[in-house]
C-alpha cells in the first residue's frame, strides 16, 4: 500500500511541476481525436478530412478553454451537415444553440463532458461516462452528458442516412425536415442510452454522497452492474444487436477507472474514522471525520564529520578549514 501511495504522490508532483506542458498536450490530443472522429464518422465530411487542417485546429484549441473546442466541433458538424441537407444543418444549429443557452451559459465548465461523451462512444467505452460523472461531478452534469449523447447520434444518423437524404431532393423542404426529424428523434436506442446514463449517474452520485464507508467503491460497482442489466434488457426488448465482448470489457475498464479516480481524488483511511458530537444553541451536530492518507515525512539523516586518524586530530585547522566547519554547523543547524 505504501508503494501505491508513493507512486500516487509522485504522479501528482510530476503533474504539478509540468502542468503548463501536460494540460495543453491533453487538450491537443482530445481536440485532434474529436476532429478526426467527426470526419471519419460522418463520411460525407471529406472536405474537412485534411491532416494539416485538423492538426492546426487542434494546436489552436490546445491553448484555449474546452468551450472553444466545443464551438469548433459544432461549426465543423454544421458545415458538414450543410453538404447533405440544409434541413439537417438547421436541426444541428438548433441543437447547438439550445446547448449553449441551457448548458454552457449556466454551467461553463461542462463543455468537457459534452466533448468526452461522443469520444467514449467512439472508443466503445460509454460505460465509463456515468462512473466518471457520478464520482467527480454533480446532478447538473446529467444535462450536458445527455447533449453529448444526442450529438453522437446526430453524427451516426448522418453517416447511415446521408445518401438517403440526398436522394430526397425532389421532396419539399417540409417533407425532408419531417423525415430527418422523425428518424433522429424516434431512435429508441438513443433514448435507452439517455435514460440509462442519466439514471446510473444519479445512482452513483447518491451513493457516493452517502456517509457509508467505501461509498465510492460501492457506488461504482453497483452503478456498473445496474448499467449492464439495463443495457442487456433494453437491447433485448428493442431487438438490437450488442457486442457483449465490448460491453463487458467496457464495464471492467469503467471499474478500473473508478478505482483510479478514488485513489487520486478520495484517498482516505476508513480504518481511522472518528465520530464527533457537539452542540450549539440551536442544533446537535454528529460529525464523521475520515482522515486522508499521507505518507510520513522523510527522516533527514545527519552525519557528523570527525577526524579519522591521529594525524588529522593533531592537525591544527587553518582559516579555510574553520570556515568550512562553520558553514557545515550553520547548514545542519537549519536542518
Amino acid at each position: 500500500m505504501t508503494e501505491i501511495q508513493k507512486k500516487r504522490e509522485g504522479i501528482q508532483q510530476f503533474y504539478a511541476q509540468n502542468e503548463r506542458v501536460l494540460l495543453p498536450l491533453i487538450k491537443f490530443i482530445l481536440a485532434w481525436l474529436l476532429f478526426f472522429y467527426i470526419n471519419s464518422t460522418a463520411g460525407v465530411l471529406q472536405q474537412l478530412d485534411f491532416f494539416w487542417i485538423n492538426l492546426i485546429l487542434a494546436l489552436l484549441c490546445a491553448f484555449m478553454p474546452f468551450g472553444v473546442t466545443a464551438v469548433v466541433c459544432g461549426l465543423m458538424i454544421t458545415w458538414g451537415f450543410s453538404k447533405i441537407s440544409l434541413e439537417l444543418a438547421g436541426i444541428s444549429v438548433l441543437v447547438f444553440l439550445l446547448m449553449y443557452l441551457l448548458i454552457f451559459h449556466f454551467i461553463p465548465k461542462s463543455s468537457i463532458v459534452v466533448l468526452l461523451v461522443p469520444l467514449a462512444f467512439l472508443l466503445k467505452v460509454p460505460e465509463m461516462i456515468p462512473v466518471c460523472v457520478g464520482l467527480l461531478g454533480n446532478i447538473a452534469l446529467i444535462l450536458p452528458m445527455s447533449c453529448g449523447v444526442l450529438v453522437y447520434y446526430l453524427l451516426i444518423f448522418a453517416k447511415l442516412n446521408g445518401a438517403a437524404i440526398v436522394n430526397l431532393e425532389d421532396e419539399t423542404n417540409i417533407n425532408r425536415l419531417i423525415y430527418i426529424f422523425n428518424r433522429i428523434f424516434t431512435n429508441q436506442e438513443m433514448y435507452l442510452w439517455l435514460v440509462m446514463l442519466a439514471g446510473v449517474t444519479l445512482l452513483i452520485y447518491l451513493i457516493r454522497r452517502a456517509s457509508t464507508d467505501h461509498s465510492w467503491t460501492i457506488g461504482m460497482i453497483v452503478g456498473v452492474i445496474v448499467e449492464l442489466l439495463i443495457v442487456l434488457i433494453g437491447e433485448y426488448l428493442l431487438d438490437t444487436e450488442t457486442d457483449l465482448l465490448f460491453l463487458f470489457l467496457g464495464s471492467v475498464l469503467a471499474i478500473a477507472v473508478g478505482f483510479l479516480l478514488e485513489l487520486f481524488c478520495f484517498n482516505v483511511d476508513f480504518s481511522r474514522v472518528e465520530y464527533v458530537q457537539f452542540e450549539d444553541d440551536e442544533y446537535y451536530y454528529y460529525v464523521k471525520a475520515v482522515p486522508k492518507i499521507y505518507l510520513p515525512a522523510k527522516d533527514v539523516v545527519k552525519k557528523k564529520i570527525t577526524a579519522e586518524n591521529d594525524d588529522m586530530k593533531k592537525h591544527k585547522p587553518g582559516k579555510d578549514t574553520e570556515e568550512i566547519e562553520r558553514m557545515l554547523d550553520e547548514f545542519y543547524g537549519k536542518q
